[in-house]
C-alpha cells in the first residue's frame, strides 16, 4: 500500500508540472495570535516618547530590563531569560504626560500572510494629576518572524456581556507577591439588572479578605465610563479580548485582579 501511495503522488506531481491549470494555492487565513502579558504599568521611564517595537534578541531584552521601572512590574522571574527561538516580545509605551490614570493596551494581534498587525488602544484618559504618567504594555507571543505593523484602535470598555463567566487567575494584594488561581477557584458572572454572582471555591489564608465580593453570593455592580462600582466600592476596569482587569490605586499599594473569560 505504501508504494502505491508514493507512485500515485509522483504521477500527480508529473501531471501538475505539465499543466499550470492544476496548481492549487492554499489561501492564508488571518488569525488572532495568543499573547501573554509580561508587564504592564503606568511609568515606562525611558525617553518619554511613544515607543512601539518588537524584541527578538536576549541582548535587546536585557537592555530593557536594565530599566528599573519596567523590571519592577515583572512578577514572573522566568520572564528574565527568554527563549527567543520560540517567542518574540512586543513592547508599546505612550508619551510621558501629566494626566494620571491613563493606560495603553495591546488589545489584539493578528497574523496575516506577509505581516503581523498589533492593535493598540489608549483606554483610560485620566484627569489632572501631579505625578507624571507614561503607560506601557509588554506581551510575549509565539515566534512569527514577520514584519510587524502597529495600529491604533478604540476598544469598548463596556464589553461585560450577561451570563459570561470570568475566572480569577491572578490577584495582587498591593506590595505583596501575586497570588495565582486555577479555573473554577473564583468565578464572577455578570447577570441582568446590574447583578454579579460570585462563586468562591478557594480561600487564601492571608489576603483573601482584600478580594472584592470574596464570599459566594449575589452583589450589585454599576458601570460609569471606565469605572465600575462593585457592591458600592469604586474600582477601575478594562476588557481586552478575553481578559478583564479590575484594579484600584495599584502603584500606591492598591489591588489588581486579572480574570480570563471562560469559553
Amino acid at each position: 500500500m505504501k508504494k502505491i501511495i508514493v507512485f500515485a503522488g509522483l504521477f500527480l506531481v508529473g501531471v501538475a508540472c505539465g499543466s499550470d491549470d492544476n496548481k492549487i494555492e492554499k489561501v492564508f487565513e488571518p488569525r488572532q495570535v495568543e499573547m501573554e502579558t509580561m508587564a504592564q504599568g503606568d511609568y515606562f521611564g525611558t525617553s518619554g516618547e511613544r515607543e512601539f517595537r518588537v524584541i527578538r534578541e536576549q541582548r535587546e531584552w536585557n537592555d530593557l530590563l536594565d530599566n528599573s521601572h519596567v523590571r519592577s512590574y515583572i512578577s514572573n522571574p522566568l520572564y528574565f531569560e527568554m527563549d527567543f527561538t520560540q517567542f518574540e516580545i512586543v513592547v508599546v509605551s505612550d508619551i510621558e504626560k501629566l494626566p494620571g490614570g491613563s493606560s495603553i493596551d495591546i488589545v489584539h494581534i493578528i497574523e496575516n500572510e506577509k505581516n503581523v498587525i498589533v492593535q493598540v488602544d489608549g483606554l483610560i484618559k485620566g484627569t489632572e494629576a501631579l505625578r507624571k504618567n507614561q503607560p506601557f504594555h509588554i506581551v510575549r507571543i509565539p515566534k512569527l518572524s514577520k514584519p510587524v505593523l502597529f495600529e491604533l484602535v478604540e476598544s469598548n470598555l463596556t464589553d461585560l456581556k450577561f451570563r459570561e463567566i470570568w475566572n480569577l487567575r491572578e490577584f495582587s494584594p498591593g506590595l505583596a507577591p501575586y497570588h495565582y488561581y486555577e479555573v473554577g477557584d473564583i468565578r464572577w458572572i455578570f447577570t441582568e439588572n446590574n447583578q454579579v454572582y460570585t462563586e468562591v471555591n478557594h480561600y487564601s489564608s492571608d489576603y483573601h479578605s482584600k478580594i472584592p465580593m470574596n464570599v459566594s453570593g449575589n452583589y450589585t455592580y454599576t458601570i460609569q465610563g471606565d469605572s465600575i462600582f462593585l457592591n458600592s466600592q469604586l474600582y477601575q476596569y478594562k476588557v481586552m479580548g478575553d481578559t478583564l482587569i479590575v484594579h484600584w490605586d495599584v502603584p500606591a499599594d492598591g489591588i489588581e485582579l486579572i480574570f480570563l473569560r471562560e469559553h
